[in-house]
């Protein structure tokens, strides 16, 4: 299925980051329910083991996944035939899966002890038994973003999600513990991956002859940044942990990182396809085009700035009410961090236009500063400050990535950053944040003042110019053809 690919349009990358967001979106509430679930029946102890236990197993899944991921989508994207490219990396990626399922049996007891919690080496033992099953799903979701499946991959995300937040609950529910929450883990992944599979069948077993050479060109630099990635964005939580927090204290800091999804979901969506559709433009020299898209990928991330500040400053009323009071220390860490998240989103975003630019290399000199950067201010500020100290550090260090991020790009690509999207939303952050400190509002009905705040901030930005006619072209271009203006019915 899916021999070939076709070139991606703006209105079809558009259209499949909204599948994609509704797939990715729909780990908000499964998040927040599988949060809530599990902060209420195993506390904050055993949710700290859970929070560190797939942290270390997340570092190896993604820094396997990752690997492969981007080179796969760019590779595929630029083929015209996607098989010998398949077969290639779902082999490797098995592989090194492999591999890193037999280094973390020997190594679980010595990262238990590091952490200061012999009970992990089980848990950690049990749950690499998702690493070769969640990295095969993923290489088969990217196979079919590059090969322009853009809702086939949205079903696959969902399956994974769904599946999790069904088999954690119920068997945490069977008073499983923690044990039960990671083979909910694990279930999600051979969900994703049997979705995946029925939709593209690259041969896991079947020697392919594609080029070793031209897959690590794109492959070794990738990884470099993919495992500075990975190694930066849980760090804060382990060296936490390791410079004096209690496991307690981890999960409350576990929490909050678990929280701020809310800011990842468009760029989580948006990555790969983005990828995928400027290999393909600039493959056929479709130049202003693919500046076009990635320049309203950057605006459209910058747009959240608002909205994550009137979050920030509302996180010690709503976060009590779903997770009780002994979470609310999470409060501060929660609004700080949130905006780490915007800075990571635009390391990642920009990297992905550097890979379309066939420029992977320079993704390693944007990553790579980032965890030493970080552990150096962790090393200074957690002893004194705490985990306040952690988050600071994570979020100014994933502020700069971001900012290094946009000026790497406009100097390779002549790209025109949209600086006044910055200013608008920077406007905007500043006055939902007085707005929503200001409006007093108790238990539940914080939701709707939420609610009152977005609405502001999106009227805000129209009222400051910020949406253009090219938008409004574009958003009907999604609607039913009775209801688009008649000059444009066909």
């Amino acid at each position: 299925m899916g021999e070939k690919t076709q070139p991606a349009s703006s209105p079809s990358i558009v259209s499949g980051t909204i599948w994609n967001i509704l797939a990715v979106g729909i780990r908000l509430p499964v998040g927040f329910i599988t949060v809530v679930v599990l902060t209420s029946f195993l506390g904050p102890e055993d949710f700290g083991r859970f929070t560190l236990t797939t942290s270390v197993v997340l570092w190896l899944k993604f820094s396997i996944t990752l690997l492969f991921e981007q080179a796969t989508v760019k590779l595929v994207s630029e083929a015209d035939d996607w098989r010998a490219i398949g077969a290639k990396v779902s082999q490797m990626t098995g592989l090194f899966s492999l591999g890193a399922v037999l280094l973390l049996w020997v190594l679980a007891p010595a990262i238990a002890t590091l952490l200061q919690d012999p009970q992990l080496a089980s848990y950690l033992r049990l749950l690499s038994i998702d690493i070769p099953v969640f990295c095969l799903a993923r290489i088969h979701n990217s196979l079919l973003v590059g090969t322009g499946q853009f809702r086939e991959r949205a079903l696959s995300l969902s399956a994974y999600w769904l599946t999790r937040i069904v088999l954690i609950t119920g068997f945490v529910f069977l008073g499983w513990s923690v044990t039960g929450a990671l083979l909910g883990c694990i279930t999600g992944s051979v969900a994703s991956f049997l979705i995946g599979r029925f939709f593209i069948q690259p041969s896991l077993f079947r020697g392919s002859n594609f080029s070793h050479k031209q897959l690590w060109t794109y492959a070794g630099p990738l990884f470099i940044s993919s495992m500075g990635l990975q190694i930066y964005d849980k760090l804060d939580l382990l060296a936490y942990k390791a410079l004096g927090g209690t496991v307690a204290q981890a999960g409350v800091y576990g929490l909050a990182l678990q929280l701020i999804i809310v800011a990842r979901i468009f760029a989580a969506a948006l990555n790969p396809l983005l990828l995928s559709t400027l290999s393909r433009l600039l493959k056929a020299q479709k130049q202003d085009q693919a500046k076009k898209i990635a320049q309203t990928s950057l605006r459209i991330l910058l747009f959240q700035l608002p909205l994550l500040a009137m979050l920030a400053a509302s996180a010690s009323d709503w976060l009590p009410l779903g997770f009780g009071d002994q979470y609310k220390p999470a409060a501060p860490l929660f609004a700080w961090l949130i905006f780490s998240a915007i800075g990571l989103d635009l390391v990642q975003m920009t990297s992905a236009i550097l890979t379309g630019l066939g420029r992977p290399r320079a993704s390693i000199w944007l990553v790579a500063p980032l965890p030493p950067i970080a552990l150096c201010g962790y090393v200074w500020l957690i002893p004194s400050s705490g985990a306040l100290g952690a988050a600071q550090i994570t979020t100014l260090v994933a502020l700069l990535g971001g900012l290094s991020g946009g000026l790497m790009v406009q100097s390779a690509w002549t790209l025109q950053l949209p600086f006044g999207t910055l200013l608008r939303s920077l406007l905007l952050c500043a006055l939902s944040t007085v707005v929503t400190q200001s409006w007093q509002i108790a238990g539940w009905g914080v939701f709707l003042k939420l609610a009152g705040v977005s609405m502001g901030i999106l009227l805000g930005f129209a009222l400051l110019g910020e949406f253009k006619p090219q938008d409004l072209k574009l958003l009907q271009s999604f609607l039913p053809s009775q209801l688009k203006p008649k000059s444009e019915r066909i």
